[in-house]
């Protein structure tokens, strides 16, 4: 197939994936209205205090999508347990580009602080950084404190003192 077959092949499915994004996007809309409104109701016993290390290694993905879903489990498992969670996001390999990110997207950067307010910890990997020629300057809000020597190590440790491990 020559480049302009390709081309157009490419447009084409890039109409159809668009539509195709497009009503199921409007879809879900109405499917969280509806469940939204039935769950309201709904009554909770409240949580016992939790420790947990949540390990991301992967990217975000399309429009830092990936990122977004990780930020919004971390808000509502704050919500869910209140002050009596120690969560800590231990980032490495293409995990660490969340902070990287974070300082062109203000949405990133939004539901960052709100957690580091509720006393979420991001938590980096140096040999991650090395990996990539990172420095601290080119992340989104990280102290010297934030970085550990290697991320496997802060979580073994961190298991060690308790903390339940979660790979998202």
């Amino acid at each position: 197939m020559n480049r302009v077959g390709l081309f157009v092949a490419a447009a084409i499915l890039a109409g159809v994936a668009g539509a195709g994004g497009f009503a199921w996007s409007v879809e879900q809309s109405r499917m969280r209205e509806v469940s939204t409104q039935e769950l309201a109701h709904l009554t909770f016993p409240s949580y016992a205090a939790q420790k947990v290390v949540y390990h991301v290694n992967s990217s975000g993905g399309w429009f830092d999508r990936g990122y977004m879903d990780l930020l919004r489990s971390l808000t509502n498992h704050v919500a869910a347990v209140g002050g009596k969670a120690d969560l800590r996001v231990v980032l490495q390999g293409d995990g660490v580009m969340l902070l990287a990110d974070a300082v062109d997207n203000r949405e990133l950067r939004d539901a960052i602080e709100k957690l580091r307010a509720q006393g979420v910890r991001f938590i980096l990997c140096r040999n991650s950084l090395a990996g990539r020629g990172l420095g601290a300057e080119r992340l989104y809000g990280v102290k010297p404190d934030d970085i550990v020597q290697a991320a496997v190590a802060e979580i073994s440790a961190l298991e060690a003192q308790g903390f339940v491990y979660l790979r998202f």
